[in-house]
């Protein structure tokens, strides 16, 4: 007998955060702000109005021209500090009507979700709190909420964004002939931003964005667009609503801070910034911040001065650590928020890697994981004193002191057994304007492949059943993928996988059965990028060679990407939230809430990564030919008749070149493949000087393959 469960879809997923679903809201201020404050108007009049509430809306936000229409209002909630009117078309489809007007004004005046910081103040009294207050440019105390269908283009075939509100700085315009209506006002759309069901909690959002734009307005109107729109996306993320989600920019970190162009990712970065700003620094900075009419980094920095806190460069780059780090003080974000790790740009498992080079942009970020050796050596080469490189544990999340990394280098023979992910961060500071380059040199002794084994097809989620839910709201249910590890000599490394949300989930290895007393491992993760593939990595390898293993992914609120394009025999399970047994999914039927049905024949998004040993040709010949110049740095005593010892396993000839800093030759030595002694330099060049104090580079030929080294002499 088939049994059936209810397969609760993405569009029925409820999350802390906005859903990366077609289509997705943006904000309607940074399209206007691009156009010149003084940029001529156009105004088309009705023709022949049936009531007195008449305002002037933009006829395309999206437009590069300011062309506006007069549209009728239906006034549907009058109140002493707020007004809610309805464009009357809108109200007259159904767009609208009374229970969303009521729950607006709950929101509004009343209270918010649970997880605010002010969950007795609706968001008007909360946003002040932090903000400060509205501009009031008519006088008269009041806001006006406009419910309009926002013209912006959009298709609900193709289109993948749509404004979901918006403030226009030119309702702030007086004069004679003011441009704007001349009043504190929040457009909020209609459609398809629609104010019922679980969509009215995204357009509350908005509301509490947009709110901050017209507050903010009123204290320093040319602010920078980043920073304007990072508090815009603080705003609702305090008051418990639903916000952008941070995978948008933590999938890929090397990014500007201090730009935005309008993408998902912008508002992602922007709204993560201020979040760890607010964590940081507190309300109180943030107000500062906004009558600060110094704009965009100027007045960050000028106003960061005032708390003694490092400079803007270290602010920043405190944060980056914060988002991989999630520790305490400056590297976390405290007990209330949780925030998914990066995503690593570069991952180096095999050695040598002689001329490992990447680039960072102006304040962004470049992450590199080394892991798969032991007994680690690191060096680095830049430009000037940028970028800068941080190195931290990646088992651990510690950061590791490595203050001699572009001179000496960084050696730590514990690489490998007390900890096996070296993580690399590289920043640039402000003092940037595009990006800068570096070089890695890393080598370490054996090395590792890391492979990767997916019965997903390759592919995210499916576009029939894009996610399941994993539990139900109350109780934790567990996806389980079954993994046969070949060879005798795998390690596990890493688990990845595709939730929707960044909700919390369990990752557990179960060792050849499906019971409680199997597990070998288990871990929390707090904040799994949402609608995108998680990679969790193990802080130790598990030895697995040979072996089947069960990976899942159990969840209370999370859903889990499902897929068809592989229904191999390499089972998928699935455990409810009330049972201890396992199902596979080929025994299950999945209900619809159409009432349509659907045997599940393929597979959960779940991957399984193992390292096997480097059995490429260099690692096999020469497994640990080189190794490093002793002491380094070399401090030279006359008297003693000191020396720089290099190792060098015996069996293939050896040459040894020695460079300055300006690339010339100043030292050789050769030594024959029968010969065990190591080479040694004496601090002197070729034709018997000393050689002088810096930094010097050795090429090392041994047989047919070359190395480099690193040498600090001081005199």
């Amino acid at each position: 007998m088939r049994l059936y469960f209810k397969a609760l879809l993405a569009l029925l997923t409820t999350s802390s955060a906005l859903l990366a679903q077609e289509p997705a809201p943006i904000c309607g201020l940074p399209h206007i702000a691009r156009l010149p404050s003084d940029a001529p108007i156009t105004l088309r009049k009705l023709a022949a109005p049936t009531n007195n509430y008449i305002f002037k809306i933009r006829d395309n936000v999206l437009s590069d021209q300011a062309n506006f229409i007069e549209v009728e209002f239906y006034l549907k909630h009058p109140d002493p500090t707020f007004e809610i009117y309805v464009e009357a078309a809108e109200w007259d489809s159904g767009h609208v009507d009374t229970t969303a007007i009521d729950t607006l004004v709950t929101y509004f005046r009343d209270r918010t979700f649970e997880g605010s910081l002010y969950p007795d103040l609706g968001i008007k009294a909360a946003a002040e709190d932090v903000f400060g207050p509205p501009p009031d440019i008519d006088n008269n105390g009041k806001v006006y909420i406009l419910l309009i269908d926002v013209r912006d283009d959009y298709d609900p075939d193709s289109s993948k964004t749509f404004v979901a509100g918006y403030f226009d700085p030119l309702d702030q315009e007086k004069g004679s002939t003011p441009r704007g209506n001349l009043a504190d006002i929040i457009y909020l759309d209609t459609n398809p931003g629609r104010l019922s069901g679980a969509n009215i909690r995204h357009q509350i959002s908005t509301l509490a964005h947009e709110y901050q734009h017209l507050i903010h307005y009123g204290r320093d109107p040319g602010e920078d667009i980043w920073v304007n729109e990072g508090l815009s996306e603080l705003s609702p993320t305090l008051m418990g609503l639903p916000h952008r989600e941070f995978t948008y920019y933590l999938t890929d970190t090397n990014m500007r801070l201090d730009s935005f162009d309008g993408e998902l990712a912008d508002y992602a970065r922007c709204g993560l910034f201020f979040l760890y700003t607010w964590v940081q620094l507190g309300t109180q900075f943030i107000k500062d911040l906004i009558v600060n009419t110094e704009t965009g980094i100027s007045g960050f920095s000028q106003t960061l001065s005032r708390y003694s806190p490092p400079s803007i460069d270290e602010f920043v780059l405190d944060w980056h650590l914060a988002n991989f780090v999630q520790g305490e003080g400056a590297y976390g974000y405290g007990d209330r928020f949780s925030v998914p790790q990066p995503v690593m740009h570069d991952v180096i498992t095999t050695f040598p890697q002689e001329n490992f080079s990447g680039s960072v942009v102006r304040l962004g970020a470049r992450w590199t994981l080394i892991t798969g050796g032991q007994n680690l050596y690191l060096s680095a080469s830049r430009s000037d004193d940028e970028p800068r490189l941080a190195l931290i544990n990646g088992n651990d999340r510690t950061l590791i002191a490595a203050p001699q990394l572009f001179t000496a280098g960084f050696q730590d023979y514990t690489f490998g057994t007390a900890y096996s992910d070296l993580v690399v961060l590289a920043t640039s500071s402000t003092a940037i304007v595009g990006s800068v380059s570096y070089t890695l040199f890393v080598t370490a002794e054996g090395g590792s492949e890391e492979l990767t084994l997916s019965y997903d097809g390759g592919r995210g989620p499916d576009p029939v059943i894009p996610y399941i839910s994993i539990g139900n709201g109350e109780r934790e249910g567990e996806a389980v993928v079954t993994f046969d590890i070949p060879g005798d000599v795998g390690e596990l490394s890493a688990v990845q996988f595709y939730a929707l949300t960044s909700d919390s989930v369990r990752v557990r290895v179960y060792r050849q059965e499906l019971v409680p007393y199997s597990v070998i491992y288990s871990a929390l993760v707090s904040a799994p990028l949402g609608d995108t593939w998680t990679t969790h990595r193990l802080p130790q390898n598990l030895k697995a060679g040979n072996q089947e293993v069960y990976v899942s992914v159990a969840s209370v609120d999370n859903a889990l990407a499902y897929n068809e394009k592989d229904t191999t025999s390499h089972y998928s399970y699935y455990r409810f939230p009330d049972s201890t047994s396992f199902f596979r999914l080929d025994e299950l039927k999945v209900e619809f809430p159409d009432g349509d049905s659907k045997i599940l024949v393929g597979n959960w998004s779940v991957r399984l990564s193992y390292m096997t040993p480097d059995t490429s040709e260099d690692a096999v010949d020469i497994p640990l030919a080189v190794g490093y110049f002793y002491p380094n740095p070399f401090i030279f005593e006359r008297s003693a008749r000191p020396v720089a010892k290099l190792e060098i396993s015996p069996g293939k000839p050896v040459e040894v070149y020695l460079y300055n800093i300006l690339g010339q030759e100043i030292w050789k030595q050769s030594r024959p493949a029968d010969v065990i002694s190591p080479i040694m330099w004496p601090g002197s060049m070729t034709n018997g000087r000393l050689a002088p104090s810096g930094v010097y580079l050795a090429r090392i030929a041994v047989g047919d393959s070359v190395f480099s080294r690193k040498l600090v002499l001081i005199r």
